[in-house]
């Protein structure tokens, strides 16, 4: 799997949606800026993280659930260490929503690259599910004035997003578990 499409697929899938967040939802360009800047990072992380992981498990769907895992908790770590997304220091932020978003985008290129040469439905509903939340979601931005409103319904729609393409990843992961042999293939995949 090359190191440069898993990460700027990785950053597609965050950066997107953060964009939105950041510019329309709060106005915070701050905010943004370091998720430009750390996002590329955190994807590099789960993509050596991963090899570190197939390098030991042989099995790749213990390999597979390990990497989901381990995405959306380093997530979740650095939502409530660095952002103060905790439960006790904020109550109202959606722990099983920032799980997804982590794990949709520092585990989604791991299975969104895996055997690209196969034909698979399942992979562009998550690039067109990502092109339709973005009109909707704009359009739906433009009939509210009141920035709380706005707020509101773009972390909603955030929301749904990444637990739709979660579901969607999870999907693909088992299709490939089913196309692929028992041997993790990520780390043999750049030979």
């Amino acid at each position: 799997m090359n190191y440069w499409k898993y990460v700027v697929t990785g950053c597609v899938l965050g950066l997107f949606i953060e964009i939105e967040f950041r510019l329309l939802g709060r106005f915070t360009p701050g905010a943004l800026c370091f998720a430009v800047i750390f996002y590329p990072i955190f994807v590099s992380c789960a993509y050596f993280g991963g090899k570190l992981v197939d390098a030991f498990v042989q099995r790749r769907y213990l390999a597979d659930v390990m990497c989901y895992i381990a995405s959306g908790l380093c997530g979740l770590a650095v939502e409530w260490t660095l952002l103060g997304n905790s439960p006790w220091s904020n109550p109202k932020a959606v722990q099983s929503a920032m799980f997804c978003m982590w794990a949709a985008f520092c585990f989604g290129p791991r299975v969104l690259l895996r055997n690209v040469d196969q034909p698979s439905v399942l992979r562009k509903l998550v690039w067109w599910l990502l092109a339709i939340y973005g009109i909707v979601s704009l359009g739906l931005v433009a009939l509210f004035r009141d920035p709380g409103q706005r707020f509101v319904v773009i972390l909603l729609s955030t929301m749904g997003v990444y637990f739709v393409i979660n579901m969607i990843l999870i999907l693909i992961t088992v299709q490939s578990w089913r196309r692929g042999g028992p041997v993790a293939t990520t780390a043999t995949e750049d030979s």
